[in-house]
């Protein structure tokens, strides 16, 4: 049994609510400011296995009322059933396999699989049997929900017209469109805002037309910044279908992805786990992922587990004590939240978390009315993660309270919290550090946002998430996102629309430009040469809130095509003391082609985001042509050794216009 105590004094009546939660009964006492919850007793969540909470609560529901109750409860909290099974995720024990024909038997569809992950839809009353009869399986859990990012005169804004005008619209290149519907695309074509030769494939089965507009807006979005570009539509409604439509896009020969739609829980916030695996993946193999940040500045909050009243409730605030972030929901709406903490051992992709907190909502009353508890005891595929879904019934609208439990730990983690539709508490928010997965990814390219209106000045949308990365796992942090792109722009389907998913395909869009202009890059020098010739915003250089500085491609772009920027420590002989303290460092760089070229300029710094002071006297004459490149060489007689050093590479045109490279570091 497990009381609660809000301490709200200016209310003095006390109201008892007695509600049946999971595997314990709840009893509430509200006192109604200061948000103090007491904890007099540890609640008991029932036997250990591999199936999570959430999924036992659904058992729980048709044991005890049959079908019709499992029904409604599925509704309440997004669960997904199709013909009364319950779409699920068989976690594998690595390097083991399963015999689908056992499954069968006993009901269950296997839809696809990816690495150890199967999807697969099985009827609630054989989830127990798998659990017992089958070894192989570590898990038994929900696939994770993908999230969209929403909440175009951004041709013109970010120079793209001009490109445009000169023939550079996207030719050649193959862009997919990875997202979670396309509703509208018929009319959206119909009306010329994109285009009949547009490719297209479903992998959640539901149809591509269906669920949402989201994807259609998006690609709206690449057509205006790419219109020659063959564009790929790609529907996807969990991870599997992720990696299946990543696979496709390689076969495929997409050269850009962009995936306006964030993930969370699945993994430490740093470039790892199976979501930013697949997106990286995708890099390997000389695709441009382009992600969009998210919009969850207000609807994060990052904080060490702290309790100094031992009560065993997480205070957000300890002076005075606040344990409970209060959102407000309106009926019809899915309150949908999201915890992690650092506790991602031994690895992110095959965890055996042994800090075990809670999650858990309640009313204004003070009662709990939904909640995660997963067990976190050591055991192999025990994630350090807690969520749920809960649909707000009618006349529900109101306050609802988040709160976090301390069920078993032994120390104190850092833990993030998220919630999809809904502000925090203004004093309960942390707008660092709330990107979503895979923006974290060193292989993705990530975008924050600014409002048209705010383009050239900013500040950033007040949504958009920002850096850096987490230190979890050990990791050094990274700055993200990388760059930004213009939101408030519009869109034939939404009218105008905001968030870092319209950004996105900007971006995305954009690099189909460069890529056909510069057919000779690599994907990092694509990456590389949009954000080198973004315009800085905030901060002097890289910074966690607008990456490089706003998507900006230069309305003369020098038209080289360099194929190689490198930098040696030479090893000259040092023939006193004074020349023992100095380095020469070459610096050495080709080029294929040159049009309209002046000549180049060797830029240094000491820190990779620091500022840039040019260290040639003269221009470095440009010596190639439109058939024939060259190579050059300079050479920095002015370093130091013991210190590090970074180089960029200015290029200038006829016309004074200048494109960026590198930078590139000597230690």
């Amino acid at each position: 049994m497990k009381k609660i105590i809000i301490k709200k004094p200016e209310v003095l009546s006390l109201v008892i609510f007695a509600f049946i939660f999971v595997f314990n009964t709840v009893l509430i006492s509200s006192v109604f400011s200061s948000d103090d919850i007491s904890l007099t007793t540890i609640p008991n969540k029932g036997k250990k296995g591999k199936i999570d909470s959430v999924i036992k609560e659904l058992i729980g529901k048709f044991s005890a009322k049959g079908l019709p109750e499992a029904q409604k409860f599925a509704s309440e909290r997004n669960i997904k059933l199709k013909n009364n099974k319950v779409e699920v995720i068989l976690t594998l024990v690595d390097g083991s396999s399963i015999d689908n024909n056992a499954l069968s038997s006993l009901g269950v569809e296997v839809d696809k699989s990816y690495d150890n992950l199967i999807k697969a839809y099985v009827p609630i009353y054989r989830l127990k049997t798998l659990e017992s009869k089958f070894p192989e399986i570590q898990r038994i859990r929900l696939p994770f929900k993908p999230l969209e990012l929403h909440t175009s005169e951004g041709v013109s804004l970010t120079g793209a017209s001009s490109w445009q005008t000169s023939g550079y619209k996207g030719a050649g290149l193959k862009i997919a469109v990875i997202d979670l519907g396309f509703d509208n695309l018929t009319e959206t074509k119909a009306h010329g805002d994109l285009p009949s030769t547009v490719i297209t494939h479903d992998y959640t089965g539901a149809g591509l037309e269906t669920d949402t507009v989201h994807g259609t807006a998006v690609a709206e979005a690449v057509y205006d910044m790419a219109p020659d570009a063959q564009l790929y539509l790609y529907k996807i409604g969990d991870e599997v279908d992720l990696a299946a439509a990543k696979n496709d896009s390689i076969t495929n020969g997409i050269n850009i992805i962009n995936h306006s739609v964030g993930w969370v829980n699945t993994g430490a916030y740093n470039g790892t786990g199976i979501i930013c695996n697949i997106a990286n993946d995708a890099r390997t193999n000389g695709i441009l992922w382009v992600n969009s940040a998210g919009n969850y500045a207000a609807k994060h909050y990052e904080g060490i587990f702290t309790d100094t009243d031992g009560d065993g409730w997480h205070q957000y605030i300890s002076s005075p004590v606040d344990e409970i972030n209060w959102i407000s929901a309106s009926a019809g709406e899915y309150i949908s939240v999201f915890l992690s903490w650092d506790d991602w051992y031994p690895s992110v992709d095959s965890p055996a978390s042994c800090e075990d907190y809670d999650l858990h909502l309640i009313n204004s009353s003070g009662t709990i009315i939904a909640g995660s508890a997963n067990y976190q005891d050591c055991s192999p595929g025990s994630s350090p993660t807690e969520d749920f879904y809960y649909l707000v019934p009618p006349g529900g609208s109101g306050s609802y309270g988040i709160i976090i439990e301390n069920f078993s730990t032994t120390r104190n983690c850092d833990m993030k919290l998220y919630t999809f539709r809904h502000d925090l508490q203004s004093n309960n928010r942390t707008p660092s550090g709330s990107f979503m997965s895979p923006a974290d990814a060193t292989g993705v390219m990530a975008v924050g946002a600014i409002a048209s209106s705010s383009w050239t000045t900013g500040p950033q949308e007040s949504f958009s998430s920002r850096g850096p990365t987490t230190n979890w796992n050990g990791a050094t942090p990274r700055i993200k996102p990388d760059i930004a792109g213009p939101d408030n722009v519009d869109s034939f389907t939404y009218g105008h629309w905001f968030g870092t998913s319209a950004s996105s395909p900007h971006v995305a869009g954009a690099a189909a430009l460069v890529w056909q202009r510069f057919p000779s890059f690599t994907v990092n020098q694509v990456q590389s040469y949009l954000e080198g010739n973004a315009i800085d915003m905030g901060t002097a250089g890289k910074d966690n809130i607008y990456g490089s500085g706003r998507l900006n491609l230069p309305s003369g772009p020098t038209l080289i095509s360099l194929s190689s920027f490198t930098a040696t420590e030479s090893n000259s002989k040092k023939n006193n003391i004074a020349q023992q303290k100095k380095k020469r460092v070459i610096l050495d760089w080709s080029t294929e082609s040159e049009i309209d070229n002046l000549g180049f300029n060797i830029l240094r710094s000491n820190a990779e985001n620091g500022k840039y002071t040019k260290i040639n006297k003269k221009i470095i004459i440009a010596r190639g042509n439109k058939l024939n490149g060259a190579s050059y060489r300079f050479i920095d007689k002015k370093a130091s050794y013991g210190k590090i050093y970074w180089y960029k590479l200015e290029d200038i045109n006829n016309r004074g216009e200048s494109t960026i490279y590198g930078p590139i570091l000597i230690k």
